[in-house]
């Protein structure tokens, strides 16, 4: 059903936006030095009501989009997430969820997959457990997103591990982390470019150099579990092009979350 009204509406000139990132909320228990949704301006309070999200999702579905992501900050911090996604579900709209895990617990993971979860990812930001807690700035964060992806496998709920590529870090770092994703038995490993924007505004150090950017797309052939979403010379935003949109948690509409 859904796809139709993508076709219908892309048939019609109207340009459906396909993939919809909705921050519910900017709260995290984390402190992460790369996170885009922390910055001036992007403070904790205004999240629209449960109502209001659900139609957003209503308008979205309408309009054409095929699939929304639920993100934040940490989504699970709203205790209305699995009624956002069984909404999601119920008219027709693929989901997903981003998470750094720490929340997930078996019961959470229950809930979410009655309501029709589609996939869930899981950020893990390095194969050492001291590394990831300590860029987390979270203790047990590492131990708990491994802990999650077990259980989400046990629900039989598609699972990826998100990274950063952090610079200075390739590619070693991506290179643990494929074989950690490995062992795991996940769908993918998707890789986060990082911008200099949220905790990072400014910095243009955050930025890979081109060096950097070219060692990415040497893992990329080597191993097909690894994803992204690269641009490179000669092709075209996606949010400039209005296939791709991201939802403050007030409802601002972005061409991109990181803008």
């Amino acid at each position: 059903r859904q796809l139709l009204r993508f076709i219908v509406a892309a048939a019609a000139g109207r340009k459906p936006i396909v993939t919809a990132i909705l921050a519910v909320t900017y709260r995290c228990q984390a402190r992460c030095p790369h996170c885009y949704a922390s910055g001036e301006g992007r403070d904790v309070g205004g999240e629209m009501s449960t109502e209001e999200w659900r139609a957003l999702l209503d308008a979205l579905a309408a309009q054409g989009t095929l699939q929304v992501y639920f993100t934040g900050g940490e989504p699970l911090l709203r205790d209305d997430l699995p009624e956002l996604v069984a909404h999601a579900h119920r008219i027709g709209l693929l989901n997903r969820v981003h998470t750094n895990g720490y929340l997930l617990t078996r019961e959470i993971i229950a809930r979410l997959k009655r309501a029709g979860l589609n996939q869930c990812g899981i950020s893990i930001d390095d194969p050492d457990p001291n590394v990831h807690d300590d860029l987390r700035g979270l203790p047990g964060a590492f131990e708990r997103a491994v802990r999650a992806l077990g259980l989400l496998r046990d629900q039989g709920i598609d699972r990826r591990m998100l990274v950063y590529a952090a610079p200075g870090a390739i590619p070693a770092r991506i290179e643990g982390l494929v074989e950690m994703g490995k062992k795991l038995g996940v769908g993918a490993v998707h890789v986060n470019i990082p911008f200099a924007v949220g905790r990072w505004e400014g910095c243009r150090d955050a930025v890979l150099s081109a060096d950097e950017m070219e060692s990415l797309y040497v893992l990329f052939r080597r191993h097909p579990i690894l994803s992204a979403e690269f641009t490179r010379p000669g092709t075209a935003c996606r949010g400039l092009r209005r296939t791709y949109a991201g939802i403050t948690p007030r409802g601002e509409v972005l061409p991109c979350p990181a803008v």
